[in-house]
């Protein structure tokens, strides 16, 4: 939808704003990760088609492809193994409006003491490791190119949008998976997630000096001019920096399947169920849930423990 909205509004804007690609959508989600791919090829068989094959990240825009370091033009790092076969690394910067989360499939299992069902339960930071830069993720690319993919984001957005797959497609129909992803809804740190997140201490930045200091509050939106303390600015940028990553949910979207689904005969979870929306009014920062035209207040506890298939997080300050 996001990316339906973004194409409308260039199509209807003038030429200076189509040649940007930029649009209030893309200044509010748009963020850049990096990927990381090693592919194993096979030279007899075909030759590697070089743009990236990404299924698991939702980018709807234009990859900006980067080369590594003392690299040919128009070459990637390759390693030959044997005769037919070379390893080929490749990184390339994507820009995304929204992050895909995928939640691993768990047995439900009954409570000895009551009978009934006990929901599994998964940690949003926990899932989000799959963009540490460290994790090992293995699949298939164009051609049938076995491969190994790293996620690190580059830059983070304003608002970051996480679809939580809970919904697949099997020879037997749609299936859901039902399994609780819990999170805090206020302060959320995701900087284990971000390039370089986790490399400036504190004596990095009083090591700076007040032109980098005032740089340093550039990139954050803050603009600094005139003469000033470098204790005031040391201040600002730390704590800046503190709040660089943190997030607040502000939206959250659910998914509720009645209880008789999928007992006694086939169904589909998505047709069956219904989508409720909660949301947080920022004045008054109270929660509210919305199913239809019902509107209510709802506790930011019962947000956290939903059946979320889509979560909206703002970042602070």
């Amino acid at each position: 939808m996001i990316s339906y909205l973004h194409r409308a509004i260039l199509k209807g804007s003038d030429k200076k704003t189509r040649r940007s690609g930029k649009s209030v959508f893309t200044s509010a989600f748009q963020g850049t990760i990096k990927v990381r791919t090693v592919r194993a090829i096979d030279k007899m068989k075909s030759s590697l088609d070089e743009a990236t094959d990404d299924p698991m990240n939702d980018s709807v825009l234009k990859s900006s492809k980067k080369k590594e370091p003392n690299q040919a033009p128009g070459t990637a790092n390759a390693t030959p193994t044997d005769d037919n076969i070379s390893i080929e690394e490749t990184t390339a910067e994507v820009p995304f409006l929204q992050l895909t989360i995928d939640i691993p499939q768990k047995p439900l299992f009954k409570d000895d003491t009551e009978g009934a069902l006990v929901i599994p339960q998964e940690n949003l930071m926990d899932l989000m490791s799959k963009f540490d830069g460290k994790t090992v993720i293995d699949g298939v690319g164009g051609k049938g190119v076995r491969e190994k993919k790293q996620y690190n984001v580059k830059d983070m957005p304003t608002y970051l949008v996480l679809n939580l797959r809970r919904f697949t497609k099997t020879k037997f129909g749609v299936e859901k998976n039902p399994t609780i992803v819990t999170f805090p809804v206020e302060g959320v740190d995701f900087k284990g997630f971000v390039a370089g997140g986790e490399s400036s201490s504190e004596e990095d930045v009083d090591a700076m000096k007040v032109k980098e200091l005032k740089a340093a509050l550039a990139s954050m939106g803050r603009t600094i001019k005139g003469s000033v303390e470098k204790s005031f600015l040391v201040k600002m940028v730390k704590e800046g920096r503190a709040r660089m990553h943190k997030y607040d949910l502000v939206s959250s979207i659910a998914h509720d399947t009645p209880t008789n689904v999928g007992k006694e005969t086939a169904s589909d979870p998505i047709e069956e169920g219904t989508h409720r929306v909660m949301a947080r009014h920022e004045a008054s920062r109270q929660w509210f849930e919305v199913r239809g035209q019902d509107v209510n207040s709802v506790m930011p506890q019962m947000v956290a423990v939903s059946e979320a298939v889509v979560l909206v997080f703002k970042k602070q300050g």
